[in-house]
């Protein structure tokens, strides 16, 4: 029998990092990097974090209780809307009740097999551009990775909008992103969501960017974002009616 196969990953070390490593150097920048083989054997880890006890489900089955099955008894806590909120305002990561259960009814349609075959082709073509620009040496795949989930996001939501996807764009998105750690340990700690750093002011500046242009991509009739509501219909397939 052939051994499972295991992508490239980070080194994974046998127990959890240092908490402080999660707000300096590659851990700051990339969530998974410092995951320990832990976190890919044991079905729960909890750990506390500056006095915060942070519970990490990690059994496929515990994950659908607390994301889904049973998502009204697991309310957001207030750090994590404090750091995301200025970044994607009121989504499905930092929303509750009734507003949760909306904006997820109006998402999943898009997220049915269905729907996810639908948009294979766009998920084979960001792929396939994104490697014909690779050369000989090494490669950050954290940026590629990045930089083809923005153009497939501005490809299957934003109608191709390249305020999503150029130079410029991506080079604020990569900095929301970075920045991110400097606001968390900030609202970890209470203190003012004040840019100190480089890099924190950097962050916030791409935080603007890209909430003002998500923004903007959804008033204009070329970036105008649209989900896919789909029904039941008599006839073989589904009858979609686009939501705008």
């Amino acid at each position: 029998m052939n051994a499972p196969f295991t992508p490239p990953h980070p080194p994974r070390g046998t127990g959890p990092v240092p908490v402080w490593m999660g707000f300096v150097g590659e851990r700051a920048r990339t969530a998974v990097y410092g995951w320990s083989e832990r976190a890919f054997t044991a079905p729960f880890i909890r750990r506390k974090v500056f006095g915060f006890n942070v519970h990490m489900p990690l059994d496929p089955d515990d994950v659908q209780r607390v994301m889904l099955d049973n998502a009204a008894n697991y309310v957001k806590p207030t750090l994590i809307k404090s750091v995301l909120g200025p970044v994607i305002g009121e989504g499905l990561l930092t929303s509750d009740g009734a507003l949760w259960r909306d904006q997820r009814r109006i998402v999943a349609a898009n997220f049915a097999p269905a729907a996810v075959d639908v948009a294979m082709p766009a998920f084979a073509r960001a792929a396939g551009a994104a490697m014909a620009e690779w050369r000989s040496g090494p490669v950050d795949m954290a940026v590629q990775a990045t930089r083809t989930t923005m153009r497939i996001i501005a490809d299957t939501l934003f109608a191709g909008d390249p305020r999503l996807t150029a130079e410029e764009p991506m080079r604020h998105i990569a900095a929301a992103l970075e920045g991110i750690s400097e606001a968390r340990l900030q609202a970890i700690l209470g203190l003012p969501r004040l840019p100190l750093s480089r890099k924190g002011r950097a962050g916030r500046k791409g935080q603007i960017y890209l909430r003002d242009t998500l923004t903007g991509s959804t008033r204009t009739g070329r970036g105008r974002l649209r989900w896919t509501m789909r029904r039941p219909s008599t006839s073989p397939g589904m009858r979609r009616r686009p939501m705008r």
